[in-house]
């Protein structure tokens, strides 16, 4: 058997003559029957192959013609008969992995269904993410949703059916067409075949038919619109039973729309169809107003070319294109403007086709099935549902629909081949499919065409408003560029050069396509001359000859040049009354905004200092900002919103840095009622660009229009560096009922009942998201926990109340041990801090007495806004080496100094011995407070020093303007308590430090100091100087990028010696630990994500509560109200891999993947994939997703809870390379590691893998 693809343009098998039905009681069946059919011609004269490259002489030959069509089940029930061929092999099996019944899988509908779930798999790719694209098998088996099951499919076919009265004509109907063919050729014997892809006879039945007859050649003619998998189908069907053909020839011919002659038959086919649906259009009716709508199927497929994305072996189709220009090819046929929607898989879908030409004003549309021949169930019931709602029968004609905007739709779900002269147009191209080029010239005429171009002479716009036009339309002409249209304009200030001689009446609805003669109707104006002139249009409703600020006016959105061959096409004009843009005046900050959806009640001013260079990249995710403006403004009920708000006393600054002369960028931001407080979902806006900011002149930051991102870059990409959690895994336990403590902020940890078990203590500051609460949600709680990290009970200890309101504002706590008990240390707030500011700055103390506690004043301040020692952050160390906990108080005011500490007694009936000192005179006046903050032996004496942070406003500042200092009290031992301790400035430049950790990093014998400072999102380590410590303590940054660092923690978290830090990211909803690298190594700890979105986490600790050696987080959520551990888990089932490049490495990354294998080399698909990693920029950083964290100075450590199988497996790594392979590696291309077989389910598994090149054969 020899295959040939002959180019139909040059292949002339079919001509015509009448046709006989084969005598042949063995043959083929009549049509109609539900066995294989033909028609045979009788010989006459000798036969040649015009356009065979050898001019081959035929004689009297024999030639089978064979078209090819869709087909599919008449009734519903021939769908669900099981089929075989006459040879006896079965039609099947179908459908086993998607999980069709045994009983179904030899039918045409499970071959159907697989056909469907197949495209299915196409449109959402890797479903079930496991690194396999277009699996065939139902989630989580394979990429087809949960929805498309065979049970859904199967009910839906026969829903649809039973709306169609449970038959389809369309078999039948293409038969017809078939069987009335006239084709002839000198004497050749040409006998026609039809045979189904979806139905019977499908092409084994009708070759093993033809095989039984003497025929010299097959011609095969797809009845399919493009090349594509289908027609690959019908070459493969053929392929499987050459063995019948013998030495037959077989040739196979284009599809549809290759062939011209036939793309014109179908076109004026559908031509004519439009005009004969058109017909029910009212006669009044313009041209203009009338839109034909092309409907076709679609496809989720792509020509088979790397342009369109395509990758060898996927499924492809070059539908789309062809159908393309198909649908441009009859545009030019028709006298109304054309548009293309496609029933399924691809777009533009039919309805939005239709919204689309109801948004352009458009009255009228007639919907014409431009890719069914025939009516069908795609005709019946999908297209006719998306463009009337509703199912349409052929019988029923051409039905109307009206959508609500008053634009009616015309429809019939008839075939172009259904009626005439489509019929015939339809049979002729499939009688001259054969025809060469010249032939089909001369037996065709050329159509009339028709141009949806605007004609000469004309002016053709579409006007649109929501406003309500009382006066006429006046048409003023500008001649103009088009880089200059319409902003040089926007003013109107010049006036027009050209002007319409008779304004317009309203048009009675808008959207209004209008067509208005201009020739002999322009009035000029300014003398210009109007041939060759390129014009914009401005359109004005208005009562004089002047343009009043409170007129609507619109402009076009395109030039024309006038004397053109086609008329003056301006496109669109949105006619609308100007917003009056109120000017920005000096020390004024302004923005005008815009917004279609908003995430909060009011719109608040964020300002970043910035480069033009880092603006806004660097912001996207919106981190603590340099200065926030006080006032704020509701969401209004329509935008734009022009924001203007005075500099002076509204901005409040963050950062403490003096802001005038500094670049500033602008956000706009609308969510939660703090202010600095976004979500990675709540709607913002960015200024265009930066400002520096001068009192003396306005902060115009001109228009900014809000969006709702999908998130932060960490929650786009899976594998963003702040998703990875190192070679940890952690699991969540949320504690209690939410509120228990609303606003819990500060907590500890400590064995409070005696059982061996640690309990969690902590108090709550709400006010700071809900300002409005009352203050009896100030409280200080308890959990007391058992062994598995559950709370076996709770107690409310204290609560503000109108009879009882010391319990004010409560910041710090802490659990001492005094006279042989636990002991709660509270501090209260200072005055004159947020969220409540009149605070006391006392200090309680809270023991047991029996089965109760007792509350007690460790330090009240009778004046505390003169007088102030207080313990906001309760600091506890033994100041005095005698083996108890001693209290390092803060001050604050007129007390601000250092040194101050109560000291443990022993005795719970005399428990404290104050140490008070009064404030240095040199101290700068404009001090607010002394913070401690941690207390450690710095210098080896057995004493411990205390560390401070310093706060100051900045005098004369105005926005405010705030400084600190971190600050060291050096002890100096028994006997000079009572006198001043040294104090030593750390660093003259830390405002705002949220926490502070002493740790000795080195080794030298000496702790160094970390602090963090959550303004500016760092975490700095300080070295000390050993021995003399007033000596410099040089800083170095270990940690950025956080959003809000606040609460620290140092622990040993990999257990690798070195000390790691631990953060939480306050508004972030995160918390991670950083490895430290070594105290050789400089740059940043890599973090390592512990939890994330659990909302504003506070005061947490790392400990083991869970008794198995590691630590722990136990933590507080100050939205939710409570506590929360994330535990330190180590699955039976988990792996830890880590990933290194070579040294030297160098090329462009495409993918990474981790697999599974049960053996080496890997042979067929992997066991499991355990990750699937692009190095495309999914979240949108610029950096690709596989470069942000593997390099060969950064290795990539994975952690993986569950693998998903258990037994002996080796972890296999590829690394694909620009050039190499989608899923086999390239030898000298890509990359690849594997580990040894290791035994996976009974514990975890590590593993350390480097890449190295796939060695070339």
């Amino acid at each position: 058997m020899k295959l040939h693809i002959l180019v139909l343009l040059t292949l002339s098998l079919c001509f015509v003559s009448p046709p006989s039905f084969s005598g042949d009681s063995n043959g083929p069946q009549p049509a109609g029957k539900t066995g294989v059919w033909a028609t045979e011609s009788a010989p006459s004269g000798p036969d040649y192959l015009l356009g065979n490259s050898k001019s081959k002489h035929w004689g009297n030959r024999r030639i089978a013609l064979m078209f090819v069509g869709h087909g599919e089940p008449a009734v519903v029930e021939d769908g669900f008969t099981p089929l075989s061929f006459p040879d006896g092999s079965l039609f099947g099996p179908h459908g086993v992995e998607l999980g069709v019944p045994a009983e179904y899988q030899y039918t045409e509908w499970a071959a159907a269904y697989e056909e469907i779930a197949t495209a299915i798999s196409y449109i959402f790719g890797d479903t079930n993410g496991n690194g396999i694209i277009h699996e065939l098998g139902i989630v989580p088996f394979g990429d087809v949703p949960g929805f498309f099951t065979w049970d859904a499919f199967k009910a839906s076919i026969e829903a649809n059916y039973a709306a169609v009265n449970n038959y389809s004509p369309h078999n039948d109907t293409i038969r017809d067409h078939v069987s009335s063919l006239d084709i002839d050729y000198l004497g050749t014997k040409i006998d026609i075949y039809l045979a189904l892809l979806d139905d019977v006879p499908r092409i084994p039945d009708v070759v093993f038919e033809l095989a039984q007859k003497n025929y010299d050649e097959l011609v095969v003619v797809p009845m399919l619109v493009a090349n594509s998998t289908h027609t690959d189908e019908i070459t493969g069907q053929i392929e499987d039973v050459e063995h019948l053909l013998g030495s037959m020839e077989v040739l196979f011919a284009e599809p549809f729309f290759e062939v011209p002659f036939m793309r014109k038959s179908l076109g004026a086919g559908i031509v004519a169809m439009a005009r004969y649906i058109a017909e029910q259009v009212p006669e009044d009716v313009e041209d203009h107003n009338i839109g034909v709508l092309l409907a076709s199927h679609g496809t989720p497929y792509v020509p088979p070319f790397p342009e369109f994305g395509w990758v060898e072996g996927e499924i492809y189709s070059e539908l789309i294109p062809t159908e393309d220009a198909f649908h441009d090819h009859i545009a030019a046929m028709l006298p109304w403007e054309s548009r293309t929607g496609r029933m399924n898989y691809a777009l533009p879908a039919i309805e939005d086709t239709l919204n689309d030409f109801e948004n352009d004003g458009f009255t009228h549309v007639v919907v014409v099935p431009s890719a069914f021949p025939t009516a069908a169930l795609h005709t019946m019931f999908d297209v006719a549902t998306a463009a009337t709602g509703h199912v349409v029968l052929p019988e029923e004609g051409i039905v109307q629909h009206e959508r609500p905007s008053g634009m009616k739709v015309y429809y019939t779900s008839q075939g172009i081949a259904d009626l005439e002269p489509g019929r015939s147009e339809f049979r002729n191209g499939l009688e001259f499919l054969g025809k060469i080029a010249v032939l089909e010239a001369l037996e065709k005429t050329p159509v009339e065409t028709y141009s949806t171009h605007c004609p000469t002479g004309e002016l053709c716009v579409i006007i649109a408003t929501e406003e309500e036009l009382a006066d006429p339309l006046s048409f003023m002409f500008y001649e103009t560029t088009e880089g200059d249209w319409p902003a040089a304009y926007s003013t109107l200030a010049l006036p027009p050069d050209w002007v319409l001689n008779v304004p317009q009446p309203v048009p009675d609805r808008f959207p209004a396509r209008l067509r208005i003669p201009v020739d002999g109707n322009l009035i000029p104006l300014t003398g210009k001359t109007l041939d060759g002139a390129r014009l914009g249009l401005v359109v004005a409703s208005m009562d004089g000859q002047v343009v009043e600020p409170d007129d609507a006016v619109g402009f076009s959105t395109l030039t024309a040049v006038s004397g053109a061959e086609t008329g003056l096409d301006v496109g669109r004009v949105e006619i609308g009354v100007a917003d009056q843009v109120p000017p920005c005046d000096a020390g004024f900050i302004c923005v005008s905004v815009t917004a279609g959806e908003v995430t909060g009640p009011d719109l608040k001013l964020m300002l970043y200092k910035t480069t033009e260079a880092q603006w806004p990249q660097d912001f996207l995710t919106l981190p603590t900002p340099s200065a926030v403006v006080t006032v704020t403004v509701p969401v209004p009920d329509s935008f734009p919103e022009h924001m203007r708000i005075p500099i002076e006393g509204n901005l409040f600054t963050f950062s403490g840095e003096e802001l005038v002369g500094e670049r500033l960028g602008l956000v706009v931001v609308t969510g939660v009622a703090a202010n600095f407080v976004v979500e990675p979902t709540d709607a913002r806006g960015f200024s265009n660009g930066t400002l520096v900011l001068d009192p003396a002149l306005p902060m115009d930051y001109g228009e900014t229009e809000l969006y709702i991102p999908e998130g932060n870059p960490s929650d786009l990409n899976p594998y963003h560096p702040e998703r990875l959690t190192g070679p940890l895994l952690w699991e969540e336990h949320i504690l209690g009922e939410d509120g228990f403590v609303p606003g819990a902020i500060y907590l500890d940890v400590h064995d409070l009942d005696g059982d061996g078990i640690k309990d969690i203590v902590m108090v709550g500051e709400p006010h700071f998201e809900e300002p409005e609460l009352p203050l009896t949600v100030l409280k200080l709680g308890v959990y007391y926990m058992n062994a598995d990290m559950t709370i076996k009970s709770t107690e409310i200890i204290d609560q503000w109340s109108d009879i009882d309101p010391l319990f004010y504002s409560p910041w710090g706590v802490n659990v001492i041990e005094h006279s042989g008990a636990p002991m709660i240390i509270i501090g209260l707030n200072i005055p004159g801090l947020a969220p409540l500011e009149d605070g006391s700055g006392d200090v309680l103390s809270y023991h047991r007495d029996g089965g109760n506690w007792v509350r007690s004043v460790v330090r009240s301040n009778p004046d505390p806004e003169v007088t102030n020692y207080n313990a906001m952050i309760v600091v506890s160390a033994d100041i005095d080496n005698d083996g108890d906990e001693d209290l390092a108080l803060s001050g604050a005011f007129g007390t601000s100094s250092v040194g101050n500490w109560m000291e443990n007694t022993g005795d719970i009936s005399n428990p404290w011995i104050p140490h008070f000192l009064p404030i240095d005179p040199a101290t700068d006046p404009y001090i607010r407070g002394t913070l401690a903050y941690k207390s450690a032996d710095l210098n080896g004496d057995g004493y411990p020093e205390v560390v401070y942070n310093a706060m100051f406003d900045v005098a004369n500042s105005n926005p405010p303007l705030y400084r600190g200092e971190i600050w060291m009290a050096i002890n100096p031992g028994p006997g000079n308590w009572d006198t001043p301790w040294q104090k030593v400035v750390i660093d003259a430049d830390n405002w705002a430090a949220a926490d502070m950790w002493i740790h000795d990093f080195n080794s030298d014998g000496s702790p160094d100091l970390i602090a963090n400072q959550i303004f500016n999102s760092t975490v700095t380590r300080y070295w000390n100087p050993g021995g003399d410590l007033t000596a410099e303590w040089v800083p170095e940054i270990v940690i950025s990028g956080l959003t809000s660092p606040s609460d620290m923690w140092l622990a040993d978290m990999d257990k690798d010696g070195l000390m790691d830090i631990c953060s939480a990211d306050h508004t972030a909803h995160r918390g991670f630990w950083h490895k430290n690298p070594g105290h050789l190594e400089t740059g940043y700890w890599k973090p390592n994500l512990i939890f994330r979105n659990i909302r504003l986490p506070g005061d947490f600790a790392m400990l083991d509560m869970d008794g198995d050696g590691d630590e722990d987080w136990v933590g507080t959520t100050l939205t939710y109200g409570k506590a929360f551990i994330v535990e330190q888990v180590h699955p039976a089932e988990s792996l830890v891999t880590t990933i290194s490049l070579p040294d030297g490495f160098a090329g462009n990354i495409t993918k990474l993947m981790v697999t599974m294998a049960s053996s080496l080399p890997v042979l067929g698909p992997p066991a499991a994939v355990l990750a699937d990693i692009s190095n495309e920029d999914s979240d949108g950083d610029g950096i690709g997703d596989v470069d942000r964290i593997l390099s060969p100075e950064n290795d990539l450590i994975l952690a993986f809870g569950d693998v998903g199988l258990d037994g002996d497996y080796h972890v296999v790594v590829a690394l694909y390379m620009e050039g190499g392979g989608v899923f086999q590696p390239v030898p000298g291309v890509d990359y690849m590691a594997a580990s040894a077989q290791m035994e996976f389910g009974q514990g975890q598994m590590v593993t350390e893998l480097e890449l190295a090149l796939v060695p070339v054969p």
